[in-house]
């Protein structure tokens, strides 16, 4: 088997995400975020585990800069809550399905909410709020780039026959391009309708035009594979995530395949960011 290597321009880089390394979270005036409250519910997190020391990267910053400096990374890629920023009001959103299903839909993240509705409209709205970043960006730095985020997965079915095809097909369409199907073609994947009909939200000719404005790239984060039963009642197990090279392939390419069909006239790359 030939060994893969990566091209000299590649980038190697680090990516972290603001409650999860910051600790202080309600340091120097910043409000409660979503996770902040999760965290500090009762039952909510493991062994009552908070985000209120994590890494102290609020504190200790300047040694995890230099830290980077020695490793030679050419990249970091980082989130600032948002409540220091807005204590009391919205922010950014970072990839949209974990927070909205995962956060509205099942209830395994914050703000643990199990209500399918809610996690359709989470959804739309941070469709609306992305559309509406991106044109308030054209229009105060105008040779800037400016793109989204987000997180997929590849799918494939635990075993041979048409069901689990069909399965492993309907869970990739729900994960990976409930909010890609939008911003590249301005509607959402057939496999939302047949999941859930019409609860989920219309696109409306004006939002169609807000959330489809051209972007200059997709960055995804890919961070393991998921095999799927025929039937979803299997039980959630502990997380084991190999990293199967092949399959961090494929998720790119998939994704490519899938934006690049729709948006042959606009300005769109893909790059893929492995986690």
């Amino acid at each position: 088997m030939p060994l893969s290597r990566f091209s000299d321009d590649f980038i190697w880089g680090l990516a972290t995400d603001c409650y999860q390394v910051e600790g202080s979270p309600l340091t120097d005036g910043a409000g409660p975020s979503i996770w902040h409250t999760f965290a500090d519910a009762p039952g909510k997190i493991e062994r009552g585990e908070t985000g209120d020391v994590s890494c102290d990267q609020y504190n200790r910053y300047r040694e995890d800069i230099e830290l980077m400096r020695n490793l030679g990374l050419g990249a970091y890629r980082f989130h600032i809550a948002c409540p220091r920023v807005l204590p009391e009001g919205t922010g950014a959103v970072n990839e949209p399905w974990v927070f909205a299903w995962l956060g509205y839909g099942v209830g395994f993240h914050a703000p643990g909410r199990a209500e399918p509705g809610a996690a359709l409209a989470a959804g739309h709205n941070v469709l609306r709020a992305h559309g509406e970043c991106v044109g308030r960006f054209r229009e105060i730095v105008p040779s800037g780039a400016i793109g989204t985020t987000l997180s997929v997965l590849s799918c494939m079915p635990d075993s041979d026959g048409d069901a689990n095809r069909v399965a492993s097909d309907r869970t990739a369409a729900f994960s990976n391009y409930w909010f890609s199907d939008p911003i590249c073609s301005g509607s959402y994947p057939d496999a939302r309708y047949e999941e859930f009909g019409d609860a989920v939200p219309a696109i409306s000719e004006e939002e169609r035009a807000i959330i489809t404005g051209p972007i200059d790239f997709i960055g995804l984060n890919y961070y393991t594979r998921k095999v799927v039963p025929t039937t979803m009642t299997a039980s959630w197990r502990a997380v084991r995530w190999p990293v199967r090279d092949r399959l961090q392939r494929w998720a790119s390419r998939s994704t490519r395949r899938r934006c690049t069909r729709f948006c042959m006239s606009s300005r769109i790359d893909t790059a893929c960011r492995s986690t």
